[in-house]
């Protein structure tokens, strides 16, 4: 990867993204991540990120996800009552 171009890698990135798009949406997986999503407590986020993160005071700050592909660490932030 180390001598791939820009264009090549954000090319590679685009056709990945394609790939992956209609997997989003539908079927057993996405409606398991709606449930679990709309519980109280929902997190993705293991241990050793959520405990750190709870130490440095961020519940009422606001957070963004960038490249996300479906909110599942902005859902847990959430949780930690940082605003998305």
């Amino acid at each position: 990867m180390a001598d791939m171009t820009q264009k090549e890698i954000i090319s590679a990135n685009r056709a990945a993204w394609n790939a992956s798009v209609p997997l989003h949406g539908e079927g057993e997986t996405w409606e398991k991540l709606l449930e679990e999503a709309a519980q109280s407590g929902f997190s993705v986020l293991d241990p050793f990120l959520t405990s750190p993160l709870q130490g440095l005071g961020l519940k009422g700050r606001s957070a963004v996800q960038t490249a996300c592909n479906n909110a599942r660490k902005l859902f847990s932030l959430s949780s930690l009552g940082i605003r998305p």
